[in-house]
């Protein structure tokens, strides 16, 4: 008996003990399974579980941004009582400035020249700032159970490009 043979004996004995659990790859399958399937077979169920988690995270954008469109209304909302209204430019630049922090880089020192503009927008912009630290990522793992994450920065930009396109949709349609 040569070393391969040894090598599939000790390999097999734990299939004739009983014992032998074959090992399972993400997809839920084990190895042998997955050789007895049609290749195309596996790719579509990549591809369906690609297609769900990008769904998921489309939903998981719309209702981010739906948060802050709230809270840009209630300070455009609170800028008309004080006869001061915000310009979409003004709401673009704070954008801008989240999406400059989020990047790491500086912030404008100051959005504007007049004293109550930018008061205005430097309220919006701080409490947008902190808005990240609030929210959090959930992610359906399983049916019925979602685990909940910190909001990572990548993420944060595209909620932000999201909050962009929608300002000006508000503002100019």
């Amino acid at each position: 008996m040569d070393q391969a043979d040894r090598q599939r004996e000790q390999h097999d004995e734990p299939k004739r003990r009983g014992r032998y659990r074959p090992p399972v790859n993400p997809l839920g399958t084990t190895a042998s399974e997955s050789v007895n399937q049609p290749p195309n077979t596996q790719g579509r169920k990549i591809h369906a579980l690609t297609r769900r988690r990008a769904e998921e995270q489309r939903r998981e954008i719309a209702r981010i941004v739906r948060r802050l469109e709230a809270i840009i209304t209630n300070h455009l909302e609170g800028a008309r009582r004080i006869n001061h209204p915000l310009t979409l430019e003004q709401v673009i630049a704070i954008i801008d400035a989240l999406r400059a922090e989020a990047e790491g880089k500086n912030r404008p020192v100051a959005f504007s020249d007049g004293e109550v503009a930018f008061y205005l927008m430097d309220g919006l912009y701080e409490e947008l700032l902190g808005e990240p630290s609030n929210i959090f990522h959930s992610t359906q793992v399983a049916e019925g159970v979602t685990h909940f994450e910190p909001l990572q920065r990548d993420f944060w930009l595209e909620c932000l490009g999201a909050l962009y396109q929608r300002m000006q949709r508000l503002f100019l349609g």
